[in-house]
């Protein structure tokens, strides 16, 4: 009797199968997915740091180049006070005609405030906002004309005291006066309040950005956006931290105006550690990074789709083999069966599907006849009779080694082709064959 091995398991198509089909298109989806996504990930690290290197460095270069423009103006007005202070007026000293040419220097030079002249004392004995003959008292910004005095060589102050003649903080730029070999006097130039912001803008500082010169002391000369209230006032936290940590270099911080900046600072050559501090608004300098980010994340969504498209199709594609495979297998099976039922006929031999999920065996008409579960051999048609009532059936001599074959076929997959004799059937006589006799095999499972 020809038993199938599907029939006997009683599993047929499986739900499991479009399980596993779900979790292999998922992992498909996923093993295309993760490589673009780390991809994406990279670039956009790399390119994010590339256009803030490059932003940062031309930061640099327009802060260098405004710091050796402020420093040079700084260094030409230093240059015109040297150049006064080997006056032959100070040789007498002639004081009403060094006032005279004094006031005729300032004249040209509207970022002076005043010129003042001093004894080694500090006693001031010339001052333009002063005639000759008042009495002025002692120089204001006393730190750095002690270190004129002390070292005999030009220094640029940071922004003094209220003077006592000016009623101003000025910046003060002073310089010796040498004759014999002695110190006779200081000559200094009082800078107006504007005069450094005026230099720090015309040095070519870039559109949007928000530049401070601060002093040694970390005390605001200048501002590109300044009040005259604000020239001055201590710098903010960020700023003097900066500027006692290193000459140069980059911090985060904020404007008096609120606006988060990122700076970049340099210090200013021969200016008694002047620094130049240029803020850059935060939203420009991140403008590029953040739309490289989009338009990576824009390509990464791109791709997961087409990669999704692609696991799509391919899913269908195998979707459709496995579909075309079912169908030529079910070709294949039911021709086997018909040519197996038309051998069986042909033969006289009946053919059984065991069920052993539910217990139950299904024959043919013929087996059902041989078995003895029914009488008769009906035309067509086949009939359906419990597990245990069929092995009943089989000759008691049979039925422990019938069981034993069916187990080992499930088992190992292998064909079945075993004789077992009905109930009842008389001994075999030799050279003769059983009167009732079924043969039976199982096929190879199907693929899944």
């Amino acid at each position: 009797m020809p038993l199938r091995r599907d029939d006997v398991d009683g599993r047929g198509d499986r739900p499991e199968l479009s399980r596993g089909n779900g979790r292999t298109f998922v992992a498909l989806a996923l093993a295309a997915a993760i490589p673009v996504l780390l991809l994406s990930a990279c670039v956009a690290t790399l390119m994010a740091q590339q256009q803030r290197d490059l932003t940062r460095s031309a930061a640099v270069a327009s802060a260098t180049r405004v710091a050796e423009r402020v420093a040079s103006d700084i260094a030409a007005q230093i240059g015109v006070l040297e150049a006064e202070a080997a006056s032959a007026t100070l040789d007498k000293p002639d004081l009403a005609a060094f006032y005279a040419e004094a006031e005729r220097l300032k004249a040209g030079r509207p970022l002076w405030e005043t010129v003042e002249l001093a004894d080694p004392d500090g006693r001031q004995v010339v001052n333009l906002l002063r005639s000759l003959d008042d009495e002025l008292g002692p120089t204001a910004d006393r730190g750095s004309f002690d270190t004129v005095v002390r070292t005999r060589r030009p220094v640029v102050g940071g922004i003094g005291p209220v003077g006592p003649v000016s009623g101003k903080r000025l910046v003060a730029l002073r310089v010796p006066v040498i004759r014999g070999g002695g110190l006779r006097y200081v000559l200094s130039v009082g800078l107006a309040n504007d005069a450094v912001s005026s230099i720090l803008r015309d040095a070519g500082a870039p559109d949007g950005w928000v530049g401070t010169i601060v002093d040694a002391d970390g005390n605001t000369i200048a501002r590109t956006r300044a009040e005259a209230e604000e020239l001055g006032q201590p710098a903010d936290a960020a700023l003097q931290a900066a500027i006692r940590h290193a000459p140069n270099g980059f911090y985060s911080g904020s404007t008096l105006e609120g606006s988060n900046v990122e700076v970049v600072y340099r210090t200013l050559a021969d200016t008694g550690r002047w620094s130049v501090h240029f803020g850059m608004p935060a939203a420009t300098l991140n403008a590029p990074v953040l739309r490289a980010y989009l338009v990576l994340a824009g390509g990464s969504v791109l791709s997961i789709g087409l990669a999704l498209a692609l696991v799509g199709l391919v899913g269908r594609d195998m979707a459709q083999r496995r579909a075309g495979e079912r169908a030529r297998f079910s070709l294949a099976l039911k021709s086997s069966q018909e040519q197996g039922a038309v051998a069986a006929e042909a033969a006289e031999l009946g053919t059984l599907r065991w069920d052993m999920v539910r217990d139950t065996v299904t024959g043919s008409p013929r087996a059902a006849h041989l078995l003895g579960w029914q009488t008769g051999i009906p035309e067509s048609g086949e009939t359906e009779a419990d597990a245990g009532r069929v092995i009943g059936m089989v000759h008691p001599d049979d039925r422990a080694r019938l069981a034993d074959d069916l187990h080992r076929s499930l088992a190992d997959g292998g064909a079945l082709d075993v004789e077992f004799r009905v109930a009842g059937s008389p001994p075999r006589r030799a050279g003769s064959a059983w009167p009732a006799e079924l043969r039976g095999c199982t096929a190879p499972p199907r693929p899944a």
